[in-house]
């Protein structure tokens, strides 16, 4: 049986206009993640498995909620999406390599007054929740 990939489901499940925002939405997120991850120094690995990271918890949460509003106001919000790549980065800096960043550096970069700690500790905690049950 053939599975798509599950950005692709999602895509398939949005109407025009809000496919196009979260197309534009993901990309620019992704470009944030990649600039961030230069400025740290990581591996491309860490980068890719952030990008891993954010594709299926946003596809867990798209099929959890059915597409309601307050996904809709996570997933095509970019202050948003950058909170949730934050916590794929820092999940995966974890893993992929030697020199962590200190999570007040990933609030730094973010030029977000409201995002702090605990909120990323929270993102940290609810995506690896996500991950886990992928398993």
């Amino acid at each position: 049986k053939n599975k798509k990939i599950p950005i692709l489901e999602i895509l398939d499940q949005l109407d025009d206009n809000n496919y196009h925002k979260f197309i534009n939405t993901r990309a620019s997120t992704i470009f944030w993640m990649s600039e961030i991850s230069e400025d740290f120094g990581f591996k491309r690995d860490t980068f890719y498995l952030a990008i891993d990271y954010l594709d299926k918890y946003t596809y867990i949460k798209a099929m959890k909620t059915k597409f309601y509003s307050n996904w809709v106001n996570l997933f095509l919000n970019s202050n948003n999406m950058k909170r949730l790549a934050s916590g794929c980065l820092l999940i995966s800096s974890k893993i992929e390599e030697i020199q962590i960043p200190r999570a007040i550096e990933y609030i730094s970069v973010n030029n977000d007054e409201t995002f702090t700690v605990e909120l990323l500790m929270e993102i940290e905690k609810d995506v690896l929740k996500v991950s886990i049950n992928l398993i």
